[in-house]
């Protein structure tokens, strides 16, 4: 059993903690932390044997705020072991910033991730991001170094109930220079709208430009958009959400890369399945047009309520089959 595993499966007899009400808790603290430790174990077999890997991380993340101080800290330590590879191991900083102003003006100097575009699996208009994992975009990421303002104004009449322009500037140094490889300097801005029920980003940045669309048609019902032209090449995608009442989530997407590679995504996700708290069950199909490359994940997740949360899934590949095992502790 992998080390993280090892140390963390012991606390699973923790009980659950005593419920106990402090109104100082809910008063803003100068200083805030948080985190979680995430052991990813996959065992999968294909007519070329078996492989096992797992990919472990230790995430921290804190921010201080005490004016003229607002800096926000956000750091992971991976440990990775591939039976077909070798081990190895990393520590990135993901974010580091300080933020000047308040909601209405900002402004943040320093690391940053930022996450632009409406698609859930994959987006267009990620100019100034790393590429995101199609089956878990919601994992940390490690951004850049930037300055980054943000003004924000809601106009008390007319079809737009709230505008906000995003201004940034990414310096060649440190991690840019690798992702930027053809300059010393990016620029970028984004002006969103928020228009009755449609959200509509328009997006301008060195050598690229973009639009994204979200709309809400009632029901449940949720379509959007992403458009991106890149050094000539375009990139659309097309989706849409759906909740239930009954708190089933259906997400449907389409998109083209800008290699000009074609996918299909689609995940459908129920909450509470027969009245089991605390529980959901998932399945996620991802695959490739034109190319017999899929991908299939059908499974399970628990919330044991006391930081701990468990998610076990049946994996189906064009070329293995397999199991996953993946522990959550936050803290």
């Amino acid at each position: 059993m992998r080390p993280l595993l090892c140390l963390l499966l012991p606390l699973l007899i923790w009980g659950e903690e005593e419920f106990s009400f402090d109104a100082g808790t809910f008063e803003k603290k100068r200083f805030e932390h948080h985190g979680y430790l995430r052991s990813d174990n996959t065992l999968q077999w294909s007519d070329n044997g078996r492989f096992a890997r797992s990919a472990n991380e230790l995430n921290l993340q804190g921010t201080w705020d005490e004016s003229p101080i607002n800096l926000h800290a956000d750091l992971s330590a991976f440990y990775r072991d591939d039976s077909r590879t070798t081990r190895d191991e990393e520590v990135l900083l993901n974010e580091l910033r300080q933020r000047f102003g308040d909601e209405r003006e900002s402004l943040d100097l320093g690391k940053k991730v930022l996450r632009w575009g409406k698609g859930y699996a994959y987006s267009p208009l990620a100019f100034f991001e790393r590429p995101k994992d199609p089956i878990y975009p919601d994992l940390s990421r490690e951004g850049f170094w930037m300055a980054h303002a943000q003004m924000t104004r809601t106009p008390e009449e007319g079809i737009v109930s709230a505008a906000t322009l995003d201004l940034l500037w990414l310096p060649g140094i440190g991690e840019n220079r690798d992702h930027f490889a053809s300059t010393d300097s990016r620029g970028g801005a984004k002006l969103y709208l928020l228009a009755g029920q449609s959200d509509i980003d328009l997006i301008l940045a060195e050598n690229a430009f973009g639009a994204d669309l979200s709309t809400d048609v009632g029901n449940g019902l949720e379509l959007h958009a992403d458009f991106g032209v890149k050094g000539g090449d375009k990139s659309t995608l097309l989706g849409l959400r759906y909740q239930s009442p009954t708190d089933l989530t259906l997400i449907a997407e389409w998109f083209r890369t800008y290699e000009d590679s074609r996918y299909r995504y689609l995940k459908a996700t129920q909450k509470e399945p027969f009245g089991w708290v605390y529980s959901s069950l998932y399945a996620l199909w991802l695959d490739q047009e034109d190319s017999p490359a899929y991908r299939l994940l059908a499974g399970g997740t628990y919330d044991f309520k006391n930081g701990f949360a468990l998610d076990l899934a049946y994996v189906r590949t064009d070329l293995s089959d397999g199991g996953k095992m993946i522990l959550y502790y936050y803290f």
